[in-house]
Order: C-alpha cells, then structure tokens, then sequence
C-alpha cells in the first residue's frame, strides 16, 4: 500500500491480537445476544462490544500502529468468513 512506503523499512508484525479478534468474532457469531458485564454495573451484549472494537480499529487505522489494526481487521473477518461457511 502506498500510504505505508515510509515505514516498510521498520514494520514488524509481533503479537497474537488478530488471533484473539478472531477468537472474539468466533464468540460474536456463534453467540452475538451473549450478555456481558462491565464494571460490575453495565451489562452489554457482546454484539455490541464486538461491533464498537471493530469500530475502533476502522478509525485507528491512520493514527497510531495501521498494521496492527489492519491485522485485527483481518481476524475478524477471517472468522467471519470461516463460520458463516
């Protein structure tokens, strides 16, 4: 991707979070009304939590660590793809 060229040089690609995105779409999809509490005082369902971290990493990509969000983009529809299959 040309918006990366600087930084090829200096990318690694260290870690195991696009395997536990996948993991946590796996969850979403087999289960997406699965209730989840936070804080001890919110209860969220895990579609919702799933679909806020997918979020997050759409808008992070041109901020801070693009790879790595990429990567977790990746898990997650690498799980999707493999469960909806």
């Amino acid at each position: 991707m040309p918006v990366f060229a600087n930084d090829v040089n200096i990318a690694t690609a260290i870690g195991a979070s696009s395997g536990v995105t996948a993991i946590v779409m796996a969850a979403t999809t087999i289960s997406p009304n699965y209730e989840i509490r936070l804080f001890m005082v919110l209860n969220v369902k895990l579609k919702w939590l799933t679909a806020a971290y997918i979020f997050v990493d759409l808008i992070s990509i041109q901020y801070d660590n693009p790879g790595g969000h990429i990567a977790h983009l990746g898990g997650f529809l690498l799980a999707g793809c493999i469960l909806f299959y």
